[in-house]
């Protein structure tokens, strides 16, 4: 692999064959899962000196299942997100320091946490990340490295399942704890094939546990699930396309536009929705928008209203920004603008 991070060079493969991302992209990557990690370690020791901050564990819950870097962001809009983060790190640690002196307690930080990062430039990142990628490749064997690979997938899928349940106000008794442990785990130069084999399958027990939450919170929210016959066709009228996995983002989308007379197309895993009572009974939901899996740039281009990206849309867009473009997410690609607090006016008045 040949890069060169500051004038962004690089190969059209990297190591591992992984061509669906750019090799900085990877380092960044790297990088965020390094400081989260380095924050439940902090969470952690607070726990056993019995201060629990919930909302600092749903927020890291929410970054790792948000942050979704196989988008072209704007280095501002990326590196203000990866301050974040550190920020976040700074005061946990600072807490963590400070309890420790008020209960008399000597602080324990070992030297693979990473110290507080100032200055932090998106060269730096990725530089840091190109190392942490380099030196796991190195230490790991083929097969550790297929594992490690499948930890960070069934990982991400878990986040994101978490963050849907604590999003409806509802609590999976230690779900949080399980993922945060597993992370915890994570320490490549400890972990043999059974080692890892023994977390992926607590970690996959602990996901059945929530997708079967999620499922349930649906149903309970949305109705019954029945077969029915979806609309593929579109008619000429004002309207929206929603896209993405989360029926919460449908949800909030046909509430804003509850007194208006839009039309409300769905997209991509939204599909799901029809089956529950709830959403095809609306009388704004008129059908799906889409040919087959692998068309989204054409249907985006070619839909004629302002589309919504939920907030785990992962498909590439390249060249489709527009204007017309909006996420729920916390971090927006390229020309498209952030949803904030459920307030969806800049959308219905396109």
């Amino acid at each position: 692999m040949t890069l060169n991070i500051t004038n962004s060079n690089y190969d059209k493969c990297n190591i591992q064959g992984g061509c669906m991302q750019k090799p900085y992209v990877i380092f960044i990557n790297e990088y965020i899962l390094k400081e989260l990690k380095d924050i439940i370690f902090y969470i952690e020791k607070l726990k056993k000196l019995n201060y629990k901050n919930e909302e600092l564990e749903n927020e890291i819950i929410a970054l790792f299942a948000q942050i979704n870097l196989n988008f072209d962001y704007h280095n501002d809009t990326l590196l203000k997100a990866l301050e974040n983060i550190s920020l976040k790190k700074k005061n946990a640690k600072e807490f963590y320091q400070k309890v420790c002196k008020e209960c008399n307690k000597q602080s324990y930080i070992p030297k693979e946490i990473s110290n507080i990062r100032d200055n932090l430039s998106i060269n730096k990142i990725a530089a840091i990340g190109e190392r942490i990628f380099l030196n796991r490749q190195k230490h790991l064997t083929p097969e550790c490295s297929t594992l490690y690979t499948l930890f960070i997938l069934l990982l991400k899928n878990m986040a994101k399942n978490l963050y849907e349940v604590n999003a409806f106000g509802y609590k999976i008794p230690n779900a949080t704890n399980n993922v945060f442990s597993a992370i915890n785990k994570l320490d490549i130069y400890k972990l043999d094939e059974d080692g890892f084999v023994k977390i992926i399958k607590n970690l996959y027990k602990t996901n059945y546990e929530i997708t079967n939450k999620r499922y349930e919170i649906y149903q309970e929210k949305y109705g019954r699930i029945e077969e029915r016959k979806i609309n593929l066709s579109s008619h000429k009228h004002k309207c929206i396309l929603v896209s993405g996995r989360t029926l919460k983002d449908l949800e909030d989308v046909l509430n804003a536009i509850d007194d208006t007379d839009i039309d409300v197309y769905t997209h991509n895993g939204m599909i799901f929705a029809y089956q529950y009572e709830k959403f095809a009974n609306n009388k704004h939901l008129k059908g799906h928008f889409q040919k087959c899996s692998d068309t989204m740039q054409y249907e985006f281009a070619s839909f004629p209203g302002p589309i919504i990206m939920g907030v785990f849309q992962q498909n590439k867009f390249e060249g489709l920004y527009r204007g017309n473009l909006f996420t729920t997410n916390k971090i927006a690609p390229f020309g498209v603008s952030i949803i904030k607090n459920n307030d969806y006016s800049e959308v219905i008045k396109i």
